[in-house]
């Protein structure tokens, strides 16, 4: 079975990808390990996540490797569906599928995916944290965060509709009929960072949304093979409807919370926005009220009302209006992914041709060198 994905441009213009099968044999004769990233004591599924190099090409990939569980068809379910989502994803801000095996007897599952050489934006925004305590504060450059923005808001309208807004059209080998996806636990850890191959490059770095592990389709039909349902992820980036905010009255506190849905996703990535504006990655959060691990709805007012920005001298207008809009903690006023990229998009523009903000524009998304983790293989 080959084990890499091709390209092809169709004439009318769609990129066409071709992704490898999945593998009933393991690969490791392919790649060789080079450093573990995580030993596997946090996840369900995780059995440890490894930086590997291609034999053949030399290339850097990540493997991650599943655990086994006393059922090992329950085991082989969720990690066909884990590795046949993510293979369905062909996005510029969705990390990138290269191979996958799945030994049924005795159970063996790993994933291959694309190595982001620059660290995490939980990262970045520790980074950014440090410098308040230093006499010259830094601030993540409003162009950048106006980048991973846009990207991510596209990487949510492509999860529901399977398209993407702003890229000219790729698809991936898995027919015509699309099935949303629901993330379920997008948080600063989970987006990567990436150099562009061109050395030297000035470009942006690539800002990618990765781990799959508890997302899931969203489709009524019970035919479609789905994740556990119930409120997963990290509390932390619950939206306000996962836990209600607060509880309507103290007789429903142990009702079941509502399910995860495209617009906890979007609530979830104005939170990171908001994050990255605040230099703390929990700015969101109310400190007097702790998150409470717990599938049950116990209320607790745990989310700000408001995403206000406190640096306004150092981001708009149009950025504040676009996370307060996408953090709007009432899920019946917050866009989905289809109406929150075309706003998105809308207020960039605005931004970039607003002559008060014309310094912050000639940044163009590019960050300090100190600023993100560089890479200490090759």
């Amino acid at each position: 079975m080959s084990s890499n994905n091709t390209v092809q441009i169709q004439k009318s213009g769609v990129t066409q990808v071709i992704r490898s099968g999945i593998s009933r044999t393991p690969l490791t004769k392919l790649y060789e390990r080079v450093k573990a990233i995580a030993d596997g004591a946090r996840g369900g599924m995780n059995q440890g996540i490894y930086i590997v190099r291609k034999i053949s090409t030399g290339k850097l990939y990540v493997e991650k490797r599943f655990k086994p569980h006393p059922n090992d068809q329950f085991t082989i379910r969720l990690a066909m569906l884990e590795i046949y989502l993510l293979k369905r994803l062909v996005h510029n801000s969705i990390v990138f599928y290269q191979d996958a095996y799945v030994r049924e007897n005795p159970f063996d599952a790993a994933v291959y995916m694309e190595y982001c050489d620059r660290g995490s934006l939980s990262n970045l925004i520790q980074v950014y944290q440090q410098s308040k305590t230093t006499h010259q504060q830094h601030f993540i450059p409003e162009s950048f965060i106006w980048h991973a923005f846009v990207g991510l808001a596209d990487a949510l309208y492509f999860l529901k509709t399977g398209e993407s807004y702003i890229s000219t059209p790729i698809h991936s080998n898995q027919g015509k009929k699309w099935t949303p996806i629901i993330h379920r636990d997008i948080k600063p850890d989970n987006i990567f960072l990436r150099s562009h191959d061109t050395p030297g490059s000035k470009k942006p770095l690539y800002v990618l949304l990765s781990d799959f592990g508890l997302a899931s389709p969203d489709d009524k039909d019970p035919s479609v093979a789905r994740k556990p349902s119930g409120v997963r992820g990290t509390p932390e980036f619950h939206a306000p409807e996962l836990c209600f905010q607060p509880f309507p009255a103290t007789h429903q506190m142990d009702y079941q919370a509502q399910p995860h849905t495209a617009k906890s996703d979007v609530w979830a990535l104005a939170c990171m926005m908001f994050a990255m504006c605040e230099r703390d990655e929990f700015a969101h959060l109310n400190r007097y009220c702790f998150p409470m691990r717990s599938q049950k709805c116990r209320g607790r007012d745990a989310i700000l009302s408001m995403l206000d920005i406190t640096q306004k001298q150092e981001y708009s207008e149009y950025l504040e209006r676009c996370i307060k809009w996408a953090g709007n903690k009432d899920p019946r006023d917050r866009p989905d992914p289809r109406v929150l990229i075309r706003e998105v998009k809308g207020e960039l523009d605005k931004w970039v041709k607003d002559p008060n903000w014309t310094a912050q524009v000639a940044v163009a998304g590019e960050l300090p060198d100190w600023a993100t983790k560089k890479s200490d293989v090759s």
